[in-house]
């Protein structure tokens, strides 16, 4: 039997040793960074703890101060504000919404040459192309039904638009995210995903599969059900999070963390916070047939 290198206990054949550089470790031994994914060995890493999560230095640095995303700025935990899965200041948070992607335009901004107002991260980050979106539209399909047995619907319409357009798209409705299920007027028709490209790509993926589980539900849930909004963003927010953790996409399960810690009493968080509840009931294979059977 293979003996962790540092504590010297015998890893059983029922235990899985986690072997890095070709040394075996049991699992007591080793941490992983909660955001970046990064392999920690204990008594040779600094391990910092934050939440409950174990993180590496530079990214426990990233938790205790965030950086606001529109002007730079180091802030306090007390002192940032989330808004579509990024931190910003008091000051940029109160300044009005970029057209183009829905983050606050901030101190600092630009204009494009119709002489609209946009916020800087515009201009820097690539758009997601429609190309590139079928195939992480097709990514995530198949990996839904690889890790969760669930058939998401493969074709949905996804609409790649500016943040105006998608609020157009939800009739008046907040927006929380950078993408929004609507579904079709028509009994026969299942309906359109609406999304901003102007985003990592991590953050991407994470609301293409969200928007996508809100499709499978308007397919196969009764319409109460659907129309059940902490069961229905529940659902959805927690196959979010699991997929974020198992993409290893750091910054969007800090994102979700932070929500669940700063909106408790929002109808999605609060259905997120009694799935985690269920899940510890249930286990997560309980909980994933508990959704297929509703």
């Amino acid at each position: 039997m293979p003996e962790c290198v540092v504590c010297h206990y015998e890893i059983s054949k029922g235990e899985k040793p986690v072997v890095l550089n070709g040394r075996p470790y049991c699992a007591e031994c080793v941490t992983v960074c909660n955001r970046c994914g990064r392999a920690m060995i204990r008594g040779t890493h600094r391990i910092e703890k934050a939440r409950g999560k174990g993180y590496c230095p530079e990214c426990y640095e990233h938790v205790l101060f965030p950086v606001c995303s529109s002007c730079g700025k180091k802030l306090t935990a007390k002192r940032s504000i989330s808004r579509l899965r990024s931190v910003y200041c008091p000051e940029c948070i109160d300044t009005p919404f970029c057209p183009t992607c829905g983050r606050p335009l901030g101190i600092r901004h630009t204009m494009d040459r119709s002489g609209e107002k946009r916020c800087l991260n515009c201009r820097t980050i690539r758009a997601v192309t429609p190309s590139k979106t079928g195939k992480l539209y097709a990514r995530i399909v198949s990996n839904f039904l690889y890790y969760f047995k669930l058939y998401l619907p493969a074709g949905v319409p996804v609409h790649l638009v500016r943040f105006s357009d998608m609020q157009a798209a939800a009739h008046g409705g907040e927006l929380r995210s950078a993408g929004i299920f609507v579904p079709g007027a028509h009994p026969n028709i299942l309906g359109n995903i609406y999304i901003v490209p102007y985003y990592p790509e991590e953050y991407f993926v994470t609301v293409l599969a969200h928007e996508l589980v809100h499709a499978w539900q308007y397919l196969n849930w009764k319409r109460k059900d659907y129309a059940n909004i902490e069961l229905r963003e529940g659902m959805a927010l927690y196959l979010e999070y699991e997929y974020a953790k198992i993409c290893r996409y750091g910054a969007e399960i800090d994102g979700i963390e932070r929500m669940l810690e700063e909106n408790s009493g929002l109808p999605h968080i609060a259905g997120f916070r009694r799935l985690l509840e269920l899940e510890k009931k249930k286990t997560h294979d309980g909980l994933i047939a508990f959704f297929l059977s509703i």
